[in-house]
């Protein structure tokens, strides 16, 4: 292995030590740099172990973590696909003395830990101390090639057992997602296991205005379908997931609504969407079928008033009615600190019949957001949201009155409670 610095060339004679278990022998300095052979023996404990480079006149240099013992693991494509918005089983197989956590157990590639787009982990199945399969979902824009997984016991605890597949355990396929028309519904049958629908939208707004993307899954007459719809940007990668929603009728005598598989998202500039879609429990068959659609709607950019505004709201006055050339709206804001709050007003809406509305929002912040037909948002159909990190989400809100208040804050115990967002809003018909 090769070990690189930033800094002065290194002196002659500096050693490398890997911990417990790991022999090291050979090393010769090149400038900056440290190559020496290493010999994992039997007993290495696995797991992550800092890295000490050693040499006379100069203080060690720790890489803390920055070399992992991994126990190997035998993998193999079971089912499916292992391709671009494809599904696919990988069978694993641990003969190593430190078991499988089969709560816990996690794969992972080295390119999703580089922040590439790859297979990411969707579930496991059967997974035992020694057998099982995981489930893959390939990012819209995997890299393509040979891939090799790491497996993490306990992705929560530092010393956790670590294992390691081949380098080529899968081979990742290009695969071109299916062109969509705003308005053109596309039709599939998932009659094969880990069938998934994969497709692309080109999104351009017009002039200085942005986009409301509203993309959804509907269910012919027949069908027993339950449908998971997930939205990615232009990145194409698990990380940067704009929203996911699955259909799912839900226990309205228990308090529990039904959900329906619609996703939605602001657009302020021209880009591209991808969207995959499958059954939510990897069914597969005659009756697995669905239509999925997709609507772009115009939206005025409203941009964040530089004062405060958290009692005394931001004006946005009337929200054009749905039927309206213009009928969204998209505000980009930001949070500068943990204790701000951004509160808009939308005006002139019916006081006598419930109007809907659709409310998404994406942000790179841990926010909740507060809709109500008060400002004080203390009444009883008051709906709170909340979202974590770099998502989006979207959510239909059904009130009375003639004005609605959206407050926009940070959620509590936030691990990032600033940063920026983008906040739209539309009426439904």
């Amino acid at each position: 292995m090769r070990v690189s610095f930033d800094g002065p060339a290194l002196p002659e004679g500096a050693t490398l030590d890997l911990g417990d278990g790991v022999t090291v022998s050979g090393c010769a300095t090149n400038g900056v740099s440290l190559s020496c052979d290493f010999a994992v023996t039997d007993r290495a404990k696995t797991g992550a172990r800092d890295l000490t480079v050693s040499a006379d006149g100069v203080d060690p240099v720790i890489g803390a973590g920055a070399f992992v013992v991994a126990a190997p693991i035998d993998a193999k494509v079971g089912a499916g696909k292992p391709e671009q918005g494809g599904l696919a089983s990988l069978t694993i197989a641990n003969r190593d003395r430190t078991w499988f956590d089969t709560e816990n157990f996690y794969l992972v590639s080295a390119k999703y830990q580089k922040g590439g787009a790859t297979l990411v982990q969707l579930k496991s199945d059967g997974l035992t101390a020694t057998d099982g399969a995981i489930i893959l979902l390939g990012d819209p824009l995997a890299e393509t090639g040979p891939l090799g997984f790491i497996g993490i016991n306990n992705p929560d605890d530092p010393d956790t057992a670590t294992f390691a597949t081949a380098a080529d355990a899968v081979t990742v396929a290009q695969r071109a997602p299916a062109a969509l028309v705003s308005g053109t519904p596309s039709d599939k049958s998932f009659e094969q296991p880990y069938e998934t629908a994969f497709f692309q939208a080109d999104l351009a707004p017009q002039a200085a205005e942005g986009l409301l993307v509203d993309a959804y899954a509907k269910k012919p007459a027949g069908s027993t379908m339950a449908p998971l719809v997930l939205a990615y940007p232009a990145s194409g990668k698990v990380a940067d997931l704009l929203d996911q929603k699955t259909d799912d009728p839900g226990f309205p005598a228990f308090g529990i609504p039904a959900t329906e598989a619609r996703v939605a998202y602001p657009v302020v500039e021209a880009t591209k969407g991808y969207f995959i879609v499958f059954d939510k429990s990897l069914a597969s068959g005659p009756t697995t079928q669905l239509s999925f659609d997709y609507r772009t709607y115009r939206a005025t950019i409203v941009a964040e008033q530089a004062g405060a505004h958290d009692s005394t709201a931001q004006d946005l006055g009337v929200l054009a009615a749905a039927d309206d050339a213009v009928p969204g709206r998209i505000v980009q804001g930001s949070l500068g600190k943990a204790s701000e709050m951004d509160t808009y007003a939308f005006h002139g809406l019916s006081g006598e019949d419930t109007i809907d509305l659709q409310v998404s929002l994406y942000t790179d912040s841990n926010l909740t957001v507060l809709v109500d037909s008060k400002g004080t948002f203390d009444s009883p159909s008051m709906v709170s949201i909340s979202l974590s990190g770099k998502t989006g989400s979207s959510t239909t809100v059904a009130m009375y009155g003639t004005s609605r208040f959206i407050r926009v804050m940070a959620a509590d115990s936030a691990a990032k409670p600033t940063g920026s967002y983008k906040l739209g809003v539309r009426r439904l018909p």
